[in-house]
């Protein structure tokens, strides 16, 4: 997938990040990435096997994120 030219400090919010597999991908492209999973086991492995930071992936839905 060819993403736009990275222009200095881009972000990217994925929201239903699952196992952070879009969040690392866009992180190997330059962005800073954040992400809401509102699944326990999802975010559990996101954050173990993915190794996302956990002040980069929230637990929580849409609706209730803060």
């Amino acid at each position: 997938m060819e993403l736009i030219p990275h222009h200095g400090d881009m972000k990217a919010l994925d929201i239903g990040a699952g196992i952070g597999n879009a969040m690392k991908s866009l992180e190997a492209k330059g962005f800073k990435t954040y992400g809401l999973e509102p699944s326990t086991p999802f975010y559990n492995r996101a954050i173990e096997r993915m190794n996302i930071p956990k002040d980069r992936l929230i637990l929580s839905s849409v609706e209730d994120a803060e």
